[in-house]
Formats: structure tokens, sequence, C-alpha cells
């Protein structure tokens, strides 16, 4: 975890060949790699060398656990899948699943990464905040059009709550770029007459 923190992709790859369990976790479910895409140092833009880093130790911790799994599914092979092991790739802890998370700290190239390795795209946190309200909160421009690329619904929100388009248009990250994050959103279908509260904590 506190590799991955880091993002320092070295030194999870050393970890994980010296037989660090990337499985350990929070007890809020937290693992290694939600750490790794959620890393302050995974934001910027993809072709940054730390965002890069970031990226490759989620990608690292996510094969570990892929491997780990049909390792388990070879060793047992009447096991059931609840006994067989999962990839993290779609794990959800309390702050949201790793796609979450990246959407979350603007980390476009861990975006794109796991949009290629599958990442459920459309999961929400559990009160309903979406990858593109998180990524227009980030206030990274880059990350939002990655996020939109790999097919985030606008409309994910609370009941009643505020959509990507408000948290664009109002979010204290967002005074930067918020018309170019408006229209972005705009240009992928979001729904410029939805009503939402103005007050919302999308966390």
């Amino acid at each position: 975890m506190s590799a991955a923190d880091y993002a320092n992709d070295a030194a999870v790859a050393e970890l994980l060949a010296l037989g660090a369990r990337h499985s350990a976790a929070k007890s809020d479910g937290t693992l290694a790699v939600h750490r790794a895409a959620s890393s302050v140092r995974a934001a910027g833009p993809p072709a940054d060398a730390t965002s890069v880093s970031a990226a490759n130790a989620t990608r690292l911790l996510i094969q570990a656990s892929v491997s780990e799994a049909a390792s388990t599914r070879e060793a047992d092979a009447d096991a059931d899948s609840s006994a067989a092991g999962t990839s993290t790739l779609d794990a959800s802890s309390d702050a949201g699943t790793p796609f979450l998370l990246a959407c979350s700290r603007g980390a476009e190239a861990t975006i794109v990464m796991l949009a290629e390795m599958g990442a459920d795209t459309r999961a929400t946190l559990r009160t309903g905040v979406g990858g593109a309200s998180l990524a227009a909160a980030s206030g990274s421009l880059g990350a939002l059009l990655a996020a939109l690329a790999a097919g985030v619904p606008t409309a994910s929100r609370p009941p009643g709550g505020m959509s990507a388009l408000h948290i664009a248009a109002s979010h204290p990250n967002t005074a930067e770029d918020s018309p170019a994050l408006v229209a972005a959103l705009l240009a992928a279908g979001a729904d410029p007459d939805v009503a939402g509260l103005l007050v919302q904590n999308i966390g």
C-alpha cells in the first residue's frame, strides 16, 4: 500500500515478486490497487512519468489478482466461483472501485488503462455518483474526456442530486476549466435542463 501511495511501479513489482500480499485490505475494504488508482501522484497528463507509474502500479496489482485467481481455480477444479478467487479490477471499497477512484483523482492515464482492461465504467458510488461527476469534480479536462470516451454515463447521480453537468459548472475545482468541462459533457449528451440540489456532497 505504501508503494502504491507513491505510485512507485518498480517497488510494487518487486514487492509482488517477493510475495507481498496484494489482497491485504483495510477495514473499509481498501486494497493496494485502490491506493494506486487514487494516488496523488496519479493525477496529471498521461505522458507524465509519475502518472504512467501510477497506472502501471495499478495494472500490476490487478494482474497479480488475476493470476492468483487463475492459480486458485487450477488448484481446485471443483471450487465454486466464490472460493476460486477474483480479480481486483472492479473491487469495491467504501470509496469506490479503482476506476471511480481514478476518476476522482483526475488520473487520466489510469482511467484509460483501466478502461482498456475492461473495468466497469458504469459503476457508481453507493450514493449514485458516477465516473463523470467524479472526473468533473477533479477539475481535469483530460480525465473527464478519458472517462467519457470509456463510456461513463453522464446522468448518474443521487436521486434529486447534482449531475456531472452541475458539478462541472459550479464545483470549486472546476473554476479554471469549467467552460471546457461543460462543453465536453454537453457533447457527450448530458441533459442541460436537469434540475438538482445546489449543495451536494459527491463523495
